[in-house]
């Protein structure tokens, strides 16, 4: 048995560079789903230009004889791997980002009107804090109870919402 190779001079720099998107993209979205991040950072290339032609640069000058030479394919594509792997590193730093409040995240059943009941609740809360009355106690104990039933009912509809869609299914 007879295993053809097709050997090309050098790899196109631009499909490399759109590879190795396609797979930091997708290492980075499923290390974000399994990891739970109190701080809402976020890891993040930076694509400048000067960036991706420093890429660019360092895949022209790569000498890729010794994975072209050889004859075992698995050895090939490790080697090629951890060529392309320490160029993009080089090339594209990673660096931390941190998500603001109102970027991050939310469950499916909260609504602008709930959000907005949640800055009600927050300033009835600091009003509480700074002058303790009898008033704002009851005013602020009253809120949270509505609050609370809202968010109650508005999840109890989302998700009966979602079985009623996807009844046939199960």
């Amino acid at each position: 048995m007879r295993i053809l190779t097709y050997r090309t001079a050098q790899p196109n720099p631009e499909s490399s560079l759109q590879t190795c998107r396609i797979i930091f993209g997708y290492l980075q979205s499923y290390i974000s789903m399994l990891e739970i991040n109190p701080n809402n950072t976020q890891l993040s290339g930076s694509y400048k230009p000067q960036n991706v032609a420093k890429f660019n640069n360092l895949l022209s000058k790569a000498d890729f004889s010794n994975i072209t030479s050889s004859k075992c394919a698995n050895t090939s594509y490790n080697l090629f791997l951890e060529i392309i792997n320490l160029f993009y590193e080089r090339s594209f730093p990673v660096r931390t980002i941190t998500c603001r409040r109102n970027q991050r995240k939310r469950e499916p059943w909260i609504t602008q009107g709930i959000l907005k009941f949640a800055k009600i609740k927050a300033k009835l809360y600091r009003r509480k804090l700074n002058t303790s009355t009898t008033e704002n106690n009851s005013k602020y104990r009253l809120f949270c109870k509505i609050f609370l039933r809202i968010k109650r009912q508005a999840k109890f509809q989302y998700y009966r919402d979602c079985l009623k869609l996807n009844k046939n299914y199960i």
